[in-house]
C-alpha cells in the first residue's frame, strides 16, 4: 500500500497556507493540517502521523517557527522545511541553529517547493539513522529512503510511502 507524505504546514497567513496545501495535494502529497501557531502545531503533532513540517519562521503567539523546530528536533526527529519572508543574516543565523533540512523563500514556486522536500528528505537520510538511504541506478533515477516502518519511494515528481508490512 503506498500513500503519499504526510506533510503539516505550520503557517500563520492562512491564505498562503491554503494555497500551499493546494499546490502540495496537486503534487501528490497529504496534508494532515494547517496550524498557524506553536501550540496548534504541537496538537497536531500529538496525534497525527507526519513524515515532514513546513514552517513558517514567524507564528502566531509568543513562540516562533524557530521554537518548534527546536522541539521537533528534540521530540519527533522529523525533517522540517524553513519557510519564510526574512532572508537578512540575523534571522538566517537563528533559523540555522535549529539545523532546518531546508528553506524556502517566499514568495515560492512549485518546482522550489519540490527541490525543497527533495533536499530535506535527502538531508534527514545523510543526519540521522532512522532512514538508510538507497538510490537505485535504474534509468528512471527513482530514490528510495528506508524508514522503520515504511520506505518512501519518488515517484514522477512526489514521494510515496509504503508500508514495510504491506509488502
Amino acid at each position: 500500500m503506498t500513500e503519499g507524505l504526510k506533510i503539516l504546514i505550520v503557517e500563520d497567513e492562512i491564505i498562503l497556507a491554503e494555497d500551499l496545501k493546494a499546490r502540495l495535494n496537486r503534487m501528490g502529497y497529504n496534508i494532515i493540517g494547517i496550524a498557524d501557531s506553536f501550540n496548534s502545531a504541537m496538537t497536531t503533532l500529538y496525534h497525527h502521523r507526519t513524515d515532514l513540517i513546513l514552517v513558517d519562521i514567524s507564528l502566531r503567539g509568543k513562540k516562533t517557527g524557530i521554537d518548534l523546530a527546536h522541539k521537533v528536533n528534540q521530540e519527533f526527529q522529523l525533517p522540517f522545511i524553513f519557510l519564510t519572508s526574512h532572508a537578512d543574516k540575523y534571522t538566517v543565523q537563528q533559523a540555522n541553529k535549529a539545523n532546518p533540512y531546508a528553506y524556502l523563500l517566499k514568495p515560492f514556486n512549485d518546482k522550489q517547493i519540490d527541490i525543497a522536500i527533495e533536499l530535506a528528505i535527502t538531508n534527514f537520510a545523510q543526519r540521522t539513522d532512522q532512514f538508510k538511504s538507497k538510490t537505485s541506478d535504474s534509468s528512471e533515477g527513482k530514490r528510495e529512503r528506508v524508514i522503520k516502518n515504511g520506505l518512501f519511494l519518488k515517484n514522477r515528481n512526489h514521494y510515496q510511502r509504503v508500508r514495510l508490512d504491506a509488502i
